[in-house]
């Protein structure tokens, strides 16, 4: 099993701020040999959830390419080259047409030269790297509670990811609103026990881009909370993007092992100091 030389404190041990989902899911991490979850924290709060793998992951990577047309270039190598053969007497005709066609109003008539001569420019088409995507994970859990605490705990998660998907006002609730902190930063990981699994998504530090909440995701009667009332399941969608643009030496060591995300999640504290008192004094005020 592979290793993180950071290994997790149990999810029993996670404090008030854990949110761990089912409840007995903190149990069946702690026995022997462990159990598969996933851990996420962020970087504004000491909010750690502890969840079950979920029944739908999707970790999409991808590259973005572009074109280039060669054939003027390549062309033009043939005619210093001078081989016998290499350019016809159409490359010749097409070449001085197409460099005319640069000039004003001789656009038209080039274009009509080559139709006439029943001759069409081979582009010569190559693709250009122009750079990676930034990579998107995917989770989808379906929460189904079996008592009035997790029921509970289904509304904390939910409430919890939302607000931290969203920005917030720099100057408290009372200013202008005319800059805002980011949004939360997260750290996904995927554990086998105590220790970062290999075999599922290696990600990086992500912000929370697409998040859906089906909030009657089964048919059937509805469960009581207390005074209230809410549906037998509720399903949510994580959509997560990493926060920068990877190359290969972030992902894999010179052997193809993979590397794990060990480095220091990046604070996001706001701007200055007199903020963080501000906003401090306006939560206490009553």
């Amino acid at each position: 099993m592979a290793t993180n030389q950071k290994q997790l404190p149990p999810p029993d041990s996670g404090g008030s701020d854990a949110m761990i989902f089912p409840e007995h899911l903190g149990e069946l991490i702690a026995k022997d040999g462990g159990y598969p979850y996933v851990f996420i924290q962020n970087n504004e709060d000491d909010t750690q959830f502890f969840l079950p793998v979920p029944s739908d992951l999707s970790l999409g990577d991808g590259a973005d390419y572009g074109s280039l047309d060669r054939s003027d270039f390549r062309t033009a190598e043939q005619f210093k080259k001078g081989g016998a053969g290499a350019v016809s007497e159409a490359d010749q005709l097409a070449l001085g047409l197409r460099v005319a066609a640069n000039l004003p109003g001789l656009d038209k008539l080039a274009g009509e030269t080559l139709l006439r001569n029943r001759v069409a420019i081979n582009p010569m088409t190559e693709m250009t790297f122009t750079g990676m995507n930034m990579r998107t994970l995917s989770l989808g859990f379906k929460m189904v509670p079996r008592n009035e605490q997790e029921a509970e705990l289904i509304g904390k998660i939910v409430h919890k990811f939302r607000e931290l998907m969203y920005a917030k006002k720099t100057g408290g609730e009372n200013s202008t609103g005319y800059t805002v902190r980011y949004p939360a930063l997260f750290r996904i990981k995927f554990m086998a026990g105590e220790n970062e699994s290999r075999f599922f998504p290696i990600f990086y530090d992500a912000y929370l881009k697409d998040f859906s909440t089906n909030f009657f995701a089964q048919q059937g009667a509805f469960m009581r909370v207390g005074d209230d009332f809410m549906a037998p399941q509720i399903d949510i969608t994580l959509g997560f993007s990493e926060s920068k643009m990877l190359t290969r030496d972030n992902l894999y060591n010179d052997d193809g092992t993979v590397k794990f995300n060990t480095g220091e999640i990046t604070t996001n504290g706001p701007i200055n100091k007199g903020d963080i008192k501000k906003e401090n004094k306006e939560t206490k005020s009553p």
